[in-house]
Protein backbone atom coordinates (compact mmCIF):
# COMPACT_ATOMS: atom_id res chain seq x y z
CA UNK A 1 0.00 0.00 0.00
CA UNK A 2 1.52 3.30 -1.03
CA UNK A 3 1.44 6.68 0.69
CA UNK A 4 -1.40 8.06 -1.47
CA UNK A 5 -3.64 5.08 -0.66
CA UNK A 6 -3.04 5.58 3.05
CA UNK A 7 -3.85 9.29 2.79
CA UNK A 8 -7.11 8.33 1.07
CA UNK A 9 -8.05 6.06 3.99
CA UNK A 10 -7.19 8.71 6.59
CA UNK A 11 -9.32 11.24 4.71
CA UNK A 12 -12.22 8.79 4.58
CA UNK A 13 -12.08 8.38 8.38
CA UNK A 14 -11.75 12.12 8.93
CA UNK A 15 -14.77 12.81 6.70
CA UNK A 16 -16.75 9.98 8.27
CA UNK A 17 -16.17 11.38 11.76
CA UNK A 18 -17.27 14.83 10.57
CA UNK A 19 -20.41 13.41 8.95
CA UNK A 20 -21.17 11.30 12.04
CA UNK A 21 -20.81 14.34 14.27
CA UNK A 22 -23.14 16.35 12.03
CA UNK A 23 -25.66 13.51 11.94
CA UNK A 24 -25.67 13.18 15.74
CA UNK A 25 -26.27 16.92 16.01
CA UNK A 26 -29.15 16.76 13.53
CA UNK A 27 -30.73 13.75 15.26
CA UNK A 28 -30.51 15.56 18.60
CA UNK A 29 -31.91 18.77 17.15
CA UNK A 30 -34.75 17.60 14.93
CA UNK A 31 -37.44 16.20 17.19
CA UNK A 32 -39.61 15.57 14.12
CA UNK A 33 -37.21 12.82 12.93
CA UNK A 34 -38.55 9.41 13.89
CA UNK A 35 -36.35 6.82 15.58
CA UNK A 36 -36.71 4.63 12.50
CA UNK A 37 -35.56 7.44 10.19
CA UNK A 38 -32.61 8.23 12.47
CA UNK A 39 -31.50 4.59 12.58
CA UNK A 40 -31.74 4.43 8.78
CA UNK A 41 -29.53 7.52 8.45
CA UNK A 42 -26.92 6.06 10.82
CA UNK A 43 -26.89 2.72 8.97
CA UNK A 44 -26.46 4.49 5.61
CA UNK A 45 -23.52 6.50 6.93
CA UNK A 46 -21.92 3.37 8.43
CA UNK A 47 -22.36 1.59 5.11
CA UNK A 48 -20.41 4.34 3.34
CA UNK A 49 -17.45 3.84 5.69
CA UNK A 50 -17.48 0.07 5.28
CA UNK A 51 -17.67 0.34 1.49
CA UNK A 52 -14.53 2.50 1.40
CA UNK A 53 -12.53 0.13 3.61
CA UNK A 54 -13.85 -3.19 2.27
CA UNK A 55 -11.10 -5.84 2.19
CA UNK A 56 -8.34 -3.43 3.25
CA UNK A 57 -5.17 -5.09 4.56
CA UNK A 58 -4.75 -3.38 7.91
CA UNK A 59 -1.35 -5.05 8.38
CA UNK A 60 0.04 -2.63 5.78
CA UNK A 61 -0.34 0.19 8.31
CA UNK A 62 2.04 0.93 11.15
CA UNK A 63 0.77 0.80 14.73
CA UNK A 64 0.83 4.61 14.87
CA UNK A 65 -1.26 4.80 11.70
CA UNK A 66 -3.75 2.26 13.07
CA UNK A 67 -4.15 4.39 16.21
CA UNK A 68 -5.27 7.21 13.89
CA UNK A 69 -7.97 4.80 12.65
CA UNK A 70 -9.15 4.25 16.27
CA UNK A 71 -7.33 0.97 16.89
CA UNK A 72 -6.07 0.73 20.50
CA UNK A 73 -3.27 -1.13 22.21
CA UNK A 74 -4.34 -4.01 24.45
CA UNK A 75 -0.79 -4.67 25.65
CA UNK A 76 2.72 -4.01 24.39
CA UNK A 77 2.31 -6.56 21.57
CA UNK A 78 -1.37 -6.41 20.51
CA UNK A 79 -3.37 -3.64 18.88
CA UNK A 80 -7.15 -4.15 18.83
CA UNK A 81 -9.65 -3.24 16.12
CA UNK A 82 -12.68 -1.00 16.45
CA UNK A 83 -15.97 -2.71 15.54
CA UNK A 84 -16.15 -1.14 12.09
CA UNK A 85 -12.82 -2.74 11.10
CA UNK A 86 -14.26 -6.25 11.60
CA UNK A 87 -16.80 -5.50 8.88
CA UNK A 88 -13.96 -4.70 6.46
CA UNK A 89 -11.59 -7.64 6.97
CA UNK A 90 -10.80 -9.79 3.96
CA UNK A 91 -11.44 -13.51 4.24
CA UNK A 92 -8.36 -15.36 5.45
CA UNK A 93 -6.89 -12.47 7.47
CA UNK A 94 -4.92 -13.68 10.48
CA UNK A 95 -6.01 -11.91 13.67
CA UNK A 96 -5.16 -12.45 17.32
CA UNK A 97 -7.54 -12.37 20.26
CA UNK A 98 -6.86 -10.76 23.62
CA UNK A 99 -6.00 -14.20 25.00
CA UNK A 100 -3.27 -14.62 22.35
CA UNK A 101 -5.11 -17.11 20.14
CA UNK A 102 -4.41 -16.69 16.41
CA UNK A 103 -7.56 -16.94 14.30
CA UNK A 104 -8.04 -17.01 10.54
CA UNK A 105 -10.96 -14.71 9.79
CA UNK A 106 -13.89 -16.30 7.94
CA UNK A 107 -16.50 -13.80 6.68
CA UNK A 108 -19.22 -16.44 6.73
CA UNK A 109 -18.69 -16.93 10.49
CA UNK A 110 -17.64 -13.42 11.50
CA UNK A 111 -16.21 -12.59 14.91
CA UNK A 112 -17.78 -11.49 18.19
CA UNK A 113 -18.37 -7.73 18.07
CA UNK A 114 -18.53 -7.23 21.82
CA UNK A 115 -16.43 -4.19 22.72
CA UNK A 116 -14.47 -2.84 25.64
CA UNK A 117 -13.34 0.79 25.55
CA UNK A 118 -14.36 1.07 21.89
CA UNK A 119 -12.49 -1.96 20.53
CA UNK A 120 -13.21 -5.61 19.91
CA UNK A 121 -11.27 -8.51 21.43
CA UNK A 122 -9.46 -9.00 18.11
CA UNK A 123 -6.58 -7.28 16.44
CA UNK A 124 -3.05 -7.79 15.27
CA UNK A 125 0.21 -8.59 16.96
CA UNK A 126 2.84 -5.97 16.26
CA UNK A 127 4.90 -8.58 14.40
CA UNK A 128 2.13 -8.73 11.76
CA UNK A 129 2.28 -5.02 10.99
CA UNK A 130 4.20 -3.32 8.22
CA UNK A 131 6.69 -1.48 10.43
CA UNK A 132 7.62 -4.70 12.21
CA UNK A 133 8.05 -6.56 8.92
CA UNK A 134 10.42 -3.84 7.66
CA UNK A 135 12.40 -3.96 10.91
CA UNK A 136 12.73 -7.77 10.57
CA UNK A 137 14.13 -7.43 7.03
CA UNK A 138 16.58 -4.75 8.17
CA UNK A 139 17.67 -6.87 11.14
CA UNK A 140 18.29 -9.89 8.89
CA UNK A 141 20.32 -7.74 6.49
CA UNK A 142 22.45 -6.47 9.37
CA UNK A 143 23.00 -10.03 10.64
CA UNK A 144 24.07 -11.27 7.22
CA UNK A 145 26.36 -8.26 6.72
CA UNK A 146 24.47 -6.99 3.68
Amino acid sequence: MDFEQKVKYFNVVKNYKRMASNLVSEISTYDSWSDEFCRKQIKELYSKLIDKFQDVDFTQFTSEELKQLDFQFWDENTILMPVWALDCLPDGTKVVSIDGEEITFDKSKGLDKDTRFGCTAYGFSLSQLRDSAIENVLDKNEESGS
